[in-house]
C-alpha cells in the first residue's frame, strides 16, 4: 500500500533528477542525455515489473539468458531495418567490450537472483543506485566531472532511492 513517506521520497528523488538535468551538455538536433535517461528510466521500470514473473517462472539464469537472446535478436532486426552497419571494434578495444559484456550479464544475473529471493520494491531501488559506480568510474577513467548542482542532484537521487528501498 502506498504510504505518504513513499510519496515524499519519490518527490525527493524527482527533485534530484531535476537538479541533474540543469546542465545539459548535448546540443543541436540530437536529443539530450536527460531525455534518453528519462526514457530509459520508464522503459527499465516496465522491464523490471515484467521480469519478476519470468524469473519466478523459469529461475534467474534462464530468465537472464532469454532476455539477452531477445535483446540480440531485437538489435539485429533494428540494425537491419535502420541499415546500421554492425562492426566489431578495433582489436585493442575487444578487452573493454568483453569486460562490459561480462559485467552487464553479471549485473542482470544478480538482479535476477534478487528478484527471485526478495520483493521487487526492495531489489529495484537498490539496483537503481548503480550510478554510484558509473559516476565514480567515469570520473576515474574518462575524467568527467559533474557540476556542483549535478553532484547535489546525484546525492539527493541516490539517497532517496536507497531510503525508498529500505521501507
Amino acid at each position: 500500500m502506498f504510504q505518504t513517506y513513499q510519496g515524499v521520497l519519490i518527490a525527493f528523488i524527482s527533485c534530484g533528477i531535476i537538479l541533474l538535468s540543469i546542465k545539459q551538455p548535448s546540443s543541436g538536433e540530437r536529443l539530450s542525455g536527460f531525455t534518453y535517461g528519462l526514457a530509459a528510466m520508464l522503459i527499465l521500470g516496465i522491464v523490471a515489473a515484467l521480469f519478476k514473473p519470468l524469473v519466478l517462472a523459469t529461475g534467474p539464469i534462464p530468465a537472464t539468458v532469454f532476455a539477452k537472446i531477445v535483446t540480440i535478436v531485437g538489435f539485429m532486426l533494428l540494425a537491419t531495418i535502420l541499415r546500421i552497419p554492425i562492426r566489431l571494434p578495433a582489436l585493442h578495444n575487444l578487452p573493454m567490450l568483453a569486460a562490459a559484456a561480462i559485467f552487464d550479464s553479471g549485473g542482470y544475473i544478480f538482479y535476477s537472483f534478487g528478484l527471485w529471493s526478495a520483493p521487487i520494491y526492495i531489489v529495484a531501488p537498490i539496483a537503481a543506485a548503480h550510478p554510484l559506480a558509473t559516476m565514480s568510474l567515469a570520473w576515474k577513467f574518462t575524467h568527467e566531472r559533474p557540476s556542483k548542482i549535478q553532484t547535489t542532484g546525484i546525492l539527493i537521487t541516490i539517497s532517496g532511492v536507497l531510503s525508498l528501498s529500505s521501507f
